[in-house]
Parts: C-alpha cells; structure tokens; sequence
C-alpha cells in the first residue's frame, strides 16, 4: 500500500513540474488570435496564474459522471488532431459541439480555429468563424457562471497551448496563416476574401492599419457579392461600424444620406438671407412730382434686402424701388413665413420707408434756383412710405455650408410683388400716390 501511495505522489508532482514549464495562460492565446483582449469574458484568466494544474486536478475531482464523455471525446480528438486524421477530428468536433449544455462549453472557440489551421481545413474555419460571430450576443459571451473545460487544463488544452506558444501574439493570426488561406483548394475567391475579413475584424479596432484594410475588404465583398448570404450581415455589422471608425467619410457619408431629412428639420427655423433683385414693371396711381418740369433720373433699378429669420418671422433691412420712376426708398419690414417647403418659399411683409425724388429740372421754375439738368437728389428723411409685399423663393439649389453636417445654403430665384403707399412733401416733389411693383432676382440663404 504504501507503494501505491509513493507511486501516485511522484506522478502528482511530475504533471504540477510539467504544468509550470509551459509558462503561458490562455488570454495570452486569446490575443495571439485577437491582437488584444478577448471577446469572450469568460476565457480570461490572470496572466501570472501557476494554477492549472491544480485547476485542472480539481476539475478531475468535480467532474460528474455526466461529463465523463466529454472529457473522453476531448481526448479522442486530440489523439485524432497528432494523427492528422481529419475526417475523425472533424466528427469528434461536431460531437463535442452537442454536449455543450447550459452552463459548460465542451470545446471552445478559440481550440476549433486553432485545430482547423493545424489541419488546413480553411472551409472549416470559415463556417465556424461565421456562426461564432452571428452569435455574438448569446449567453456564452455575457454570462461569467458559463464554465469552459478549455480553462481546466486537460491534455487538449495543453497541446493547443504548446502549439500556438512560438506565434506572434502582436500580429493578427491572418498574417501568420495567409499562405494558407491563399493556397486552400477547399475555398473559392470569394470565401477567401471572406475568411480574410472576418480575421481582420479582430484586430481592427486596436490597429489603424487593419482597420482600413478590413474597412475597404469589407466595403468591397459588400459590392462585388451583393447575393452571397452573408452580405446583409457583413454590411450592417461589419462594415457599418467600421466605417464608422472613420470619422471625416463617414461624416461626409452620413451628410448625404441625412441631407434631406436635414432640410425637412430646418424648415420655418431660421437663418439669414441676401436678395438681390431689379424691378421689372410697377404703375403709379397718383400724382408723386410735376413729370411737366421734372425729369426722373433713371437708375439701375436695384433692390437690395438684407434679413433675419427667427422662427416664422424675419426682419428685413431694404433698399427699395417701388416703381415710382425717379423714387428711391430705404427702410425696415416686419415678415412671416407663410409656407416653406424643400423648393419653394412664400413670406409676405410688411414695410415702412423713407423715400426721396432723384431727377433733373426740365424748365426754368420761379423761385428755384435750380441749373437745368442739374441732378436733383432729395434728402428729406421722414416715414413716407408704408409698403405691403409678399416675396416669393424658389431655391434651385440646397448645399451643406462647407464642411457642416448641419448647417445649409440655399440659392434662389426670388421674385416681389407689392404696393407701397407714398407721400412726398419736397421742394421738388410733393404728392401722394400708390406704386404697384414686381421685381425678380437672385438670392442666397444660410439657415
């Protein structure tokens, strides 16, 4: 009996010797494939952990007679993967894959894709990598009660931590398995730039390089097989993220796409506005100056108008001709947005102004002193004109104000049409009369 014992004792001590000497944990396996933490909380172990094999003597002595098979398989399969023998380990995989139950994982991730590299089965890989994925919100990446045979250090686990121990852990493992990837017979084109991606996604939000690579693959796979069944999901989520990650095009991106529902938001808002316009016909009804002795003096007939919209209502400064020949106003108008729309724009006003005669005596008058053709230019300031007006927009063209994903300018084609009420009472024209006008133009708007 005693024999029994020493002989038990010197083959405890010999496996926790040997358990040291691999001086590796499993995170360090997960970032060989990650480039960074992994995805999966529950792998995680403490990086100067000695324990495993007293973790893995305690799993020996947890285990349940239920999990005996699982723990038979393992070791059936690791026997499969050192004898090459591919159609055995792949059965023993999916065998293992049905014994997962709620609370343990028989054969996690990371050991599939390691076993799959070591046996060049790419097809393999690919699937298995895409069905992880998928699952990505499951319980096996949330709930920390799941255990893992994988962390208990059974001979399985050994063997792949031996094997993926001389990787370099700061590359992306499609690096370290690209000519195995690009020489697979078992994936057509597609399927390789699809395996390439999903590798990539690993490392690319912790690496710029990747980052942009595994953005344009993805990007590209998007274009080039739009029919391939997993194009939706690599597009919403795959590239859309990462596109994200590029801020300057995924600004100007996401600019385009929102344009119009931007319009839409900034509709009756407010801005400023700069309308340049020419009054095209008008009509008197009244009597302004004696047109016997005075000649009006035809300016460019120029209307300017400067204003401020806040809300509904805008607060105009204009320089105005109300087509009275020879009769120049400025003054300010009170405005209201009756209708706005993606094209078209309606905001009726109304105005007070000053308004004056420019022109030239015709006749030598009595007690003028006058010269003929002398310019007449009143200079008479007074509230003399009370205008009523409705302008009219149509805005041809609606564009971001340069580099804003929110700020817009319109340009427009404007047209006026109004009444304005004057009273002169100069030395040279005096007279009370009622202007109809239009004018048309061109406008810009920032809002």
């Amino acid at each position: 009996m005693k024999k029994i014992y020493l002989t038990f004792a010197l083959l405890l001590s010999g496996a926790v010797f040997a358990q040291k000497s691999s001086g590796k944990d499993f995170s360090d396996f997960e970032a060989s494939l990650t480039g960074a933490s992994s995805t999966d909380a529950a792998y995680e172990t403490s990086p100067d952990s000695a324990s495993s094999v007293s973790d893995f003597e305690n799993s020996l002595m947890n285990r349940s007679s239920e999990e005996e098979p699982i723990f038979m398989a393992r070791d059936e399969l690791l026997e499969a993967v050192k004898n090459r023998n591919v159609s055995e380990a792949l059965s023993k995989i999916e065998s293992l894959e049905s014994m997962d139950s709620e609370n343990l994982v028989a054969l996690s991730q990371y050991e599939k894709e390691e076993i799959y590299i070591e046996l060049d089965e790419m097809k393999a890989l690919l699937n298995s990598i895409v069905k992880y994925y998928k699952a990505a919100y499951g319980r096996v990446f949330t709930d920390k009660n799941i255990r893992f045979v994988a962390k208990e250090g059974d001979p399985l686990a050994l063997y792949i931590l031996k094997q993926v121990d001389g990787r370099d852990s700061t590359r992306n493992i499609l690096y370290q398995i690209a000519g195995k990837i690009g020489s697979s017979t078992q994936l057509d084109d597609r399927e390789k730039e699809k395996l390439e991606l999903l590798l990539l996604v690993r490392t690319a939000y912790v690496n710029k390089l990747d980052q942009n690579k595994a953005t344009n693959l993805a990007k590209d796979f998007v274009r080039e097989f739009p029919d391939d069944p997993d194009a939706e999901w690599i597009n919403k989520s795959i590239y859309g993220p990462l596109e994200k990650l590029r801020y300057t095009s995924y600004k100007f991106k996401m600019r385009k796409v929102n344009k119009e529902h931007n319009i839409q938001e900034k509709l009756y808002t407010g801005g400023f506005g700069i309308n340049l316009g020419m009054t095209v016909a008008g009509f008197t009804i009244g009597h302004l100056y004696r047109s016997d002795l005075f000649e009006p003096n035809y300016y460019l007939p120029l209307n300017v108008e400067l204003y401020t919209q806040i809300s509904r209502f805008a607060v105009s400064a204009e320089i105005l001709n109300s087509g009275a020949p020879g009769v120049w106003g400025f003054g300010l108008g009170l405005g209201y947005v009756l209708y706005d729309s993606r094209h078209f724009k309606v905001r009726p006003y109304l105005g007070v102004y000053s308004s004056n005669f420019y022109g030239y005596q015709k006749e030598p008058i009595g007690g003028m002193d006058n010269d003929l053709d002398y310019p007449i230019e009143g200079t008479h300031l007074s509230l003399n004109n009370v205008t009523l007006a409705v302008n009219g927009d149509y805005k041809f063209g609606t564009a971001y104000f340069f580099t804003s994903a929110q700020k817009l300018v319109s340009f427009a084609l404007t047209a006026k049409a109004g009444l304005s009420l004057i009273s002169l009472d100069e030395k040279d024209a005096k007279g009370t009369a009622l202007n109809g006008f239009a004018t048309i133009g061109l406008g810009v708007y920032f809002w």
